[in-house]
C-alpha cells in the first residue's frame, strides 16, 4: 500500500476492521485518516465503523454525529451511520432503542445497496434473539424476593 494513498488507506483499514486480528492495525489508521481524510465522507464512514469494531464507542459516536449532521435522511451515509448506532445500541444491550433505530432505517431504505439492506436485517434478527434470550433469563432466574427471611422459607 502506497503509504499516502488516502483510498487505498480507508480500503484496507474497513477491510481489516472486519477481521478480528486486523481491528487493531485498523485502529491504528485511524489518525492518520483523520489528518488526511479532507471532509469526505467514505472516510468518516470508515472510521466509525472502525471505532465501532474496537469498541471506541464514545469516539465512533462523535464520527456518527458529523456524518448524521452533514447526510440529508435516506442517503447510504445517514443509513450505515444509524446502523452503526444500532450495532452499538445492541453491544451495549440497548435492545429496544436497536430494534427501534434499525426498523425506522428499513423503512427508509430505498435505494440503499443490498448489503447494507441484508446487513441491517441481520442485526435486527440479533437484536430479537438478544431480546429473547433476555426474556428467558429473567423468568429462569426471577430476582430474589428481599422480602423473605433467610434460608428461604416464609
Amino acid at each position: 500500500v502506497h503509504p499516502d494513498d488516502l483510498i487505498m488507506k480507508n480500503n484496507l483499514a474497513y477491510i481489516l476492521a472486519h477481521m478480528p486480528k486486523g481491528i487493531q492495525e485498523a485502529a491504528d489508521m485511524i489518525p492518520w485518516l483523520e489528518k488526511n481524510y479532507g471532509g469526505k465522507q467514505e472516510i468518516i464512514d470508515t472510521m466509525a465503523f472502525v471505532l465501532m469494531k474496537a469498541g471506541k464507542y464514545r469516539e465512533c459516536r462523535q464520527k456518527l454525529e458529523t456524518i448524521l449532521r452533514l447526510e440529508k435522511e435516506g442517503t447510504l451515509f445517514w443509513f450505515r451511520a444509524r446502523m452503526c448506532g444500532a450495532e452499538i445500541a445492541t453491544r451495549l444491550g440497548n435492545y429496544d432503542e436497536a430494534r427501534k433505530t434499525l426498523q425506522e432505517m428499513l423503512n427508509r431504505s430505498r435505494n440503499i445497496p443490498d448489503e447494507d439492506i441484508l446487513y441491517a436485517n441481520k442485526l435486527l434478527s440479533d437484536v430479537a434473539t438478544e431480546e429473547l434470550k433476555a426474556e428467558i433469563h429473567r423468568k429462569s432466574f426471577p430476582a430474589s424476593d428481599t422480602n423473605r427471611p433467610a434460608g428461604g422459607r416464609n
